[in-house]
């Protein structure tokens, strides 16, 4: 049975939230968890990618990461004075997109996984997709006009990549 090692990593977090809560009673400074829970969500997910980076076997990881820094940079340009502010009706494409992005960064830590290319992708488009249409950088109406005459491109493209696939499989099981 193996130990596990002691870590000193909760104790640092509750000394770390006492200085800011009394911080906070002795009106030194003013925190508002608004503007401090984009920290936390940054926080966590470098932590998380620090863990990635030191060990091979925590690959599985860089998604959860990726979700809480994106999150936390997401709501920091929100409580900031960033140029590029989103709605609230626009919060959901923006977190389908940071999904999206989470599934492709997997993919780069994990490349023999296409599987997590598949769904990164769909919500990438989606979250886009969703994004332009709220914001008026798509118009619809001009996607079905070319969609009805050109949606067998699709087909065509799915056909290529089933082709391949199978290729790609005979190659590996004849190396085998």
């Amino acid at each position: 049975m193996s130990k596990a090692k002691p870590t000193v990593l909760p104790g640092l977090i509750l000394i770390l939230v006492g200085v800011l809560i009394i911080i906070d009673k002795l009106d030194i400074y003013y925190i508002d968890f608004e503007n401090l829970f984009p920290f936390i969500f940054l926080g966590i997910g470098l932590l998380l990618f620090t863990k990635v980076f030191r060990s091979e076997k925590k690959r599985g990881l860089v998604f959860p990461a990726t979700i809480f820094f994106l999150v936390g940079l997401f709501f920091l340009s929100e409580n900031s004075d960033f140029p590029l502010h989103f709605y609230y009706d626009e919060y959901f494409s923006v977190f389908l997109i940071i999904i999206g992005l989470a599934f492709v960064v997997q993919f780069i830590f994990q490349p023999k996984n296409w599987s997590l290319l598949i769904p990164g992708i769909v919500l990438l488009l989606i979250g886009f997709g969703l994004l332009g249409w709220i914001r008026d950088w798509l118009y619809f109406n001009d996607f079905n006009l070319y969609f009805k005459d050109f949606w067998p491109v699709v087909l065509i493209l799915l056909g290529i990549v089933f082709i391949y696939s199978s290729i790609r499989k005979r190659t590996i099981s004849k190396q085998e």
